[in-house]
């Protein structure tokens, strides 16, 4: 395959194609266009979230291949920028945790101010089954017999089904909460 394209077209196809099929995340930022005749142009983010370690991991991993490719005199110099973004959640990683020193999930908070705003202001808390959850999934009491007891309730009050969703789909009303 070759690698540089001839045009920005061409190069942002490539781009898009191989990080698709590499299981990236796309996030196209438009730029506008000096021309003002329409043309469209994007900055586009290829978003791949190995988590904490496992994409520490291979940071590190490409770190060390630049390494020995400079070492063994594959590769002179790096002549394009490179930028590498270690832990974008330091202390979710340092904690074992997906939220940060805020209770934010950062993996499903990356959104505009006007998505947010509707999630929080306009969207019904409980279109997941959160709010019917919320004592289960932020307990006050935090017995180990009385949280077996009250899963085991809960479970035969809604089904799996209901308490997966409610979960995964999180919520935004309860900063304190879990899935914040």
């Amino acid at each position: 395959m070759e690698a540089i394209a001839s045009f920005y077209y061409g190069a942002r196809t490539k781009f898009r194609s191989l990080a698709i099929q590499a299981g990236f995340t796309l996030m196209p930022f438009q730029v506008a266009s000096p021309s003002g005749y329409g043309d469209d142009y994007f900055m586009d983010v290829a978003v791949l979230r190995p988590t904490g370690y496992g994409g520490s991991g291979i940071q590190c991993y490409l770190l060390d291949q630049i390494r020995q490719a400079k070492e063994e005199g594959r590769l002179q110099t790096i002549d394009k920028t490179l930028v590498f973004v270690h832990a974008v959640n330091p202390y979710g990683m340092a904690h074992y945790r997906r939220v940060n020193e805020e209770n934010v999930d950062l993996n499903r908070n990356a959104l505009e101010s006007h998505e947010f705003d509707y999630l929080i202001n306009k969207r019904d808390p409980n279109v997941a089954g959160y709010v019917d959850l919320d004592a289960f999934l932020n307990p006050q009491n935090k017995n180990l017999p009385s949280l077996v007891a009250q899963s085991a309730f809960q479970i035969a009050r809604y089904g799996t089904s209901h308490i997966k969703r409610a979960v995964v789909t999180g919520q935004y009303w309860k900063p304190s909460g879990l899935f914040y």
